[in-house]
């Protein structure tokens, strides 16, 4: 019944179902050509110190050893120093933090609002570009940035 089933089907389906058993074995019939291609390359591409040994499926490199190593040569060549980062400082310009003037501050259940130099902000939103609002209180407001952590306290 299944033989019937695989009759009627073309043969391009039918190499497709032997496919994964053929492709395994192919190395294994191109042996011979793999390994003399891999020589050829070889010994047209590297210079006579070079040997290569070829082992299916892995390729392992062996180098033969010089005659003669002139230490003091080697020595001169290789700049042997470990390695240090260096380490750049910039030149920090102190400026004074900018003051601001807290004039009204709302906290909801959800929402936490601040009215600062005028304009109305929440938690998380950015007073300029070098800082932002961190935490609103009832009393205080906590902002991050240039100038690190630092409160702003709401006077009535």
């Amino acid at each position: 019944m299944f033989l019937l089933k695989i009759k009627n089907l073309p043969a391009k389906f039918i190499a497709m179902l032997f496919l994964p058993l053929i492709v395994p074995i192919l190395p294994f019939l191109f042996k011979d050509y793999v390994d003399k291609t891999a020589d050829s390359i070889i010994h047209s591409q590297f210079s006579p110190q070079l040997q290569l040994v070829v082992n299916y499926p892995e390729i392992l490199i062996s180098y033969r050893k010089p005659e003669h190593i002139d230490l003091k040569q080697l020595e001169k060549s290789i700049d042997i120093t470990p390695y240090r980062e260096k380490i750049i400082t910039e030149k920090k310009i102190k400026e004074p933090a900018p003051s601001y003037r807290i004039t009204f501050i709302y906290i909801g259940i959800n929402k936490r609002f601040v009215m600062i130099n005028g304009k109305l902000y929440r938690e998380n939103d950015r007073i300029s570009k070098d800082e932002r609002i961190k935490k609103i209180e009832k009393d205080r407001v906590l902002l991050t940035g240039k100038w690190g952590e630092r409160w702003i306290k709401f006077s009535k």
